[in-house]
């Protein structure tokens, strides 16, 4: 059994893997605002807070590369959705058809080579 290309089911994947990763998104960007108020408060102040502030910056560099990391999961995702086009691709049928095609084409370089003789004669 071949492979069975479905651009309707494609689509509906892919919006819902879109639809998570934009949600994963904002998640992510709340986690960056709110670590950031901490990251930058001054109030808090001490060796620990320093610390802390430190492990905060270096979280945030981290939220940075995942959202990068959505942004490109989800052009790909898009990009999917538009390559995959609207026609069902069933690889048994299209070899079937491609061994026709191939059939008739012999068939047809039969009858060009009996015509062509013909005309020598």
């Amino acid at each position: 059994m071949g492979r069975i290309i479905k651009p309707l089911e494609i689509a509906t994947q892919t919006k819902d893997v879109i639809l998570a990763l934009e949600n994963d998104a904002e998640m992510l960007r709340d986690t960056l605002a709110e670590t950031q108020v901490y990251a930058q408060t001054k109030a808090l102040q001490g060796k620990t807070w320093t610390v802390i502030k430190t492990q905060l910056t270096a979280h945030g560099t981290v939220i940075h590369g995942l959202l990068c990391m959505i942004d490109a999961m989800v052009t790909a995702s898009e990009q999917l959705s538009t390559l995959s086009g609207d026609e069902e691709l069933d690889e048994d049928r299209l070899l079937d058809q491609i061994d026709q095609l191939k059939e008739t084409k012999a068939a047809h370089e039969e009858a060009i080579d009996s015509y062509e003789d013909w005309l020598r004669t």
